[in-house]
């Protein structure tokens, strides 16, 4: 073990009970106890909250190794809306670094710096679907002593490699977890033990969005690259050992500093590296993770649970959950719903002149997504009676509506409604689907069904003789004035 390994030990061991140079190494220790089986058990109210939150506003994934679970917490505020959004589980987690959705949306995804994968977790249940990256399990040789990690624009997963044949490498998996070619090679532009990948959302300075810091525990420093993964420059160095990167709403960069504890904390750099404030609170060490909250406050973790600082004076505002080895803080929304194609289409049976007859419609969800809350405006002209339906239609004689509600993809409703024609001729009847969201195919949500009504036999044949007999009439008349003559 290095001289230097041996400073960091002798001097912030006695303030970390929850954390020791072995977490450099790919072990984190902790000595907190576990939360009671009550505190962990799901709540299905607050997963729904969470579930309603991720498309509107985003929440805050933080996965804590104590319990080997992921907590959410609001991006605002930083209160905790679900301390179990994925249940504590001792099978599939045992390190748990940073939590973000699947490209798809439907699974949380969480590295675990020891089992060396990130585990896949249903979104909707929090329960374990199965080893997203790499895909298959473990592969040592493509990532061992994993951290943190991004998305690439490209849907890409760009992982952190702290050991084994890849050290100091970004690996690279496809969207579906598949194992692709380095994104960043071994040591490249200096990387030295990485621990986050952080992808830059806006411009600021000449840091450019869309290009990446990568944080380093060897050396602590944190180190630019541009969007293809070709080096730029050294962004700055922030310690000895740096953890997780934000950015804060003015473009500065926020870097948790995880040691040693003289120089520890949350730094913030200038988007040209130079150092402007560090906020070190003397009852907390060992900074993992960071997020700047609404009130400019600064939200961190560390090995005895997730706090609160005061941007401007470093003061411990709260510890909003303590007791747990917390770690990165990602902020996470909701892949956009997949639109849902609806398709009305329509017929009618034999029509009868004042007989009721039947016109059937038929609405399909030709997906990708699900429909919600689809509805059928029927529209009726004067002529045509409303006699009655059978999907409990609304409205006036002329104007009915259909409430089919939510339909999944593939899924089809069908309504029948019984009208009368009262005079002869052809009537449209005109129908419209629609639902909430976008329809990607809006022409096929339309029908105009043609109802075409003949005069009776009856009424024909009247007709006929009325004609004759008036023929007849006049025939007469012209006789008797040729007589009269």
């Amino acid at each position: 073990m290095s001289k230097s390994i041996l400073f960091v030990l002798a001097s912030f061991l006695p303030l970390l009970a929850s954390a020791t140079d072995a977490e450099r190494n790919g072990v984190d220790i902790d000595s907190n106890a576990p939360a009671t089986a009550a505190q962990l058990a799901p709540d299905p109210l607050r997963r729904a909250q969470v579930l309603g939150a991720i498309p509107a506003g985003g929440v805050l994934l933080v996965p804590e190794s104590t319990n080997r679970r992921v907590l959410a917490l609001d991006p605002a505020t930083g209160d905790v809306i679900d301390a179990n959004f994925v249940p504590a589980d001792a099978v599939n987690l045992q390190t748990p670094v940073s939590a973000m959705l699947s490209p798809d949306g439907t699974q949380v995804l969480v590295s675990d710096q020891i089992r060396d994968v990130i585990q896949g977790f249903d979104v909707t249940s929090g329960a374990f679907v199965a080893t997203f990256a790499p895909a298959g399990g473990a592969n040592l040789a493509i990532a061992d002593n994993i951290r943190g990690w991004e998305y690439a624009a490209d849907g890409n997963l760009l992982v952190s490699v702290g050991g084994g044949a890849n050290n100091n490498a970004i690996a690279r998996f496809s969207p579906s977890g598949a194992p692709l070619t380095n994104f960043i090679a071994p040591g490249l532009g200096g990387i030295a033990s990485p621990f986050d990948v952080f992808r830059l959302p806006v411009t600021s300075g000449p840091l450019l969005a869309g290009e990446y810091l990568i944080s380093n525990s060897s050396n602590g420093g944190v180190n630019r690259f541009s969007a293809s993964g070709v080096p730029v420059a050294n962004f700055a160095t922030a310690g000895t050992f740096a953890q997780q990167i934000a950015q804060a709403d003015n473009g500065n960069v926020l870097v948790a500093v995880f040691s040693p504890p003289a120089n520890d904390g949350v730094f913030e750099f200038s988007p040209t590296g130079t150092q402007i404030a560090r906020l070190d609170n003397p009852t907390l060490a060992g900074y993992r993770g960071v997020w700047e909250l609404a009130n400019g406050n600064i939200l961190t973790t560390n090995g005895g649970g997730i706090h609160e600082l005061d941007r401007t004076t470093g003061a411990l505002v709260r510890t909003i959950v303590p007791a747990v080895s917390a770690r990165y803080i990602e902020f996470v929304q909701g892949a956009a719903a997949p639109p849902a194609d609806l398709a009305l289409t329509g017929s009618s049976g034999p029509i009868s002149l004042g007989q009721p007859a039947t016109i059937n419609l038929t609405l399909t969800n030709n997906g990708p997504g699900a429909a919600t809350n689809a509805s059928v405006l029927l529209t009726l002209p004067p002529a045509v009676v409303y006699l009655s339906d059978s999907c409990a239609t609304a409205g006036t004689p002329t104007a009915r509506t259909w409430t089919a509600g939510n339909l999944a993809a593939a899924a089809s409703a069908n309504c029948s409604v019984t009208v009368r024609i009262d005079q002869p001729g052809t009537f449209i009847i005109s129908a419209v689907a629609r639902a909430d969201g976008s329809d990607p195919q809006p022409g096929n949500n339309a029908l105009n069904l043609p109802l075409g009504v003949a005069a009776r036999a009856v009424d024909a044949l009247h007709g006929w003789a009325l004609t004759a007999l008036m023929g007849l009439l006049a025939l007469l008349g012209w006789v008797a004035l040729r007589r009269r003559a």
